[in-house]
């Protein structure tokens, strides 16, 4: 008895049951015709052929071992395998499993001339799987450039529209919210927290978790980018988030990615990547040692002076009393009303500043203004009778160019640095209202909220408050220095030995130990 088996596969969701169907009712057949005793059937489903990751064609390979079968029939060579080298190490593997490979439609006997046939075969279903591969790719691309959603998961905040994304107001908000929330400081597990207390669900109705946190402030589809195929499309979909907080929040998780030293010896390094050396601009990492008596010993040291990356003389710092006295500069000199004012009315004055010196949005607005006017006059004839057969074509042309012109102010003002509300900033502030504890929640807070960067030495300590979305993570201590140079004229001598600089992003302050 020829005891055989019935390997078959559809590559595609396309592809239905019934290509199954059909290729099983084919090498039945071709059993009965030849003599063959069909004793069982291995089925792939919507997978490809360029793979050999296919659970069905993996344990026909190893059931050939096993001595339960002589023969593996397939409709035709392709359903067994489009690339050669797979195609030539499984053959291989089922004849030293004394198996054969049978095509029910391909004629291939053993003759020479067949060898040569199945090899042209094989080569030819590979041409025609990589030509189909780069058909489809090149149909992709063109339908990314019409701006059409190529398929996959929907990110949240989008739903899917004529084939396009649009903006699904109620999940953006959420977006917003978690980008916003991220960037000042919480965990992802915090955020987690508080939407699954709200009962927001994520795209699937289930809840938040840290991954599908992190998943939505990894994708660069909320600011219109997409990447396929190595190349990166702007625009491709509505953003709901402005470039400047994406690139914020991209570059506190590759921060927190890189902490060096934030757990020693079970204790917390609350300055871990936000202290650096005030002489080499190197960053203070945290370290701890044993005294003789036993005693363990934290503090901070420049890593360009440990690892011997320069000749760094700054001295080493104690964990506590470098945190404790952090905390209280923040607390004695941004949280007292009078400076927290004064930084507000600072932001909200330089914002405005800003926003009014827009130069593309003054222009478009004053084209929007004189399409307004153009239109009001043709409607004021229209009521004096004026009327000929372009009239009606003058108006749709203007309501058209009018249309145009206020979804480009839109984007504009979404890309600008639209005036910040004076209630948002005081809402910021407010989470600090109130006894100020010790408590090292609260003072983690502060410092990965408000705290962007601090340079110290052994007589000064200069330390930089954010206040804004503006990714101010690269500035450098001669950056600081140049920035305080240029605005004397709003230095706030708050004591004895600190000054504060209030600018748009952020707020420095500079304390000197003599």
């Amino acid at each position: 008895m020829k005891k055989a088996v019935i390997y078959a596969r559809y590559s595609s969701d396309k592809q239905t049951e019934q290509s199954i169907e059909g290729q099983l009712s084919v090498c039945n057949k071709f059993a009965v015709d030849n003599g063959y005793t069909i004793i069982d059937s291995y089925i792939d489903r919507a997978i490809s052929a360029t793979t050999d990751r296919r659970p069905a064609f993996q344990k026909m390979i190893n059931d050939s071992g096993k001595g339960k079968f002589d023969y593996v029939i397939v409709y035709k060579l392709d359903r067994f395998s489009r690339n050669r080298y797979d195609s030539a190490l499984y053959k291989a593997t089922l004849k030293k499993n004394n198996v054969k490979l049978i095509s029910a439609m391909e004629n291939i006997t053993d003759s020479p001339e067949s060898i040569i046939l199945e090899a042209v075969i094989e080569g030819m279903n590979e041409y025609f799987s990589r030509e189909l591969s780069q058909k489809v790719k090149r149909g992709q691309i063109e339908s990314i450039k019409k701006g059409n959603w190529i398929g996959g998961v929907t990110p949240y905040g989008y739903d899917i529209i004529n084939k396009k994304l649009v903006i699904n107001e109620a999940e953006a908000c959420v977006v917003r919210r978690i980008f916003n929330e991220y960037s000042f400081g919480r965990r992802t597990l915090d955020i987690a927290t508080d939407l699954n207390n709200s009962h927001i669900k994520n795209k699937k109705g289930k809840k938040f978790t840290i991954n599908s946190i992190m998943t939505i402030l990894t994708n660069s589809k909320y600011v219109g980018y997409f990447s396929y195929d190595g190349v990166v499309y702007d625009s491709y979909v509505p953003p709901i988030i402005d470039k400047d907080l994406f690139d914020e929040v991209s570059e506190r998780i590759k921060n927190n990615k890189r902490k060096p030293g934030y757990m020693k010896a079970k204790e917390k390094y609350l300055l871990s990547g936000k202290l650096y050396c005030g002489l080499c601009g190197e960053l203070m990492v945290g370290e701890s040692g044993t005294g003789k008596s036993g005693k363990v010993y934290q503090y901070y040291k420049c890593s360009g002076r440990k690892r011997k990356l320069n000749k760094c003389t700054n001295k080493i710092f104690k964990k506590s009393n470098t945190e404790e006295l952090i905390i209280k500069l923040t607390k004695e000199h941004i949280f007292k009303p009078e400076i927290t004012n004064l930084i507000i009315d600072r932001v909200v004055q330089i914002s405005e500043k800003h926003y009014n010196n827009n130069e593309t949005l003054k222009l478009l607005q004053a084209k929007l203004k004189e399409k307004n006017k153009q239109l009001n006059t043709i409607l004021e004839a229209l009521k004096n009778g004026i009327y000929n057969n372009s009239t009606q074509q003058m108006i749709l042309d203007l309501e058209v160019d009018i249309k145009t012109l206020q979804d480009k102010i839109e984007i504009e003002e979404l890309n600008s640095c639209l005036p910040i509300d004076r209630k948002v900033i005081e809402f910021w502030f407010s989470q600090f209202d109130g006894e100020c504890t010790d408590d090292e929640k609260r003072n983690e807070l502060i410092i990965n909220s408000f705290i962007n960067k601090i340079f110290i030495s052994d007589d000064e300590i200069t330390i930089v408050y954010n206040h804004s979305g503006e990714n101010t993570q690269n500035l450098s201590l001669e950056d600081v220095e140049g920035l305080c140079s240029d605005l004397n004229e709003m230095v706030l001598h708050s004591g004895i030995n600190t000054n504060i600089y209030i600018t748009l992003n952020y707020t420095i302050l500079i304390y000197t130990s003599s």
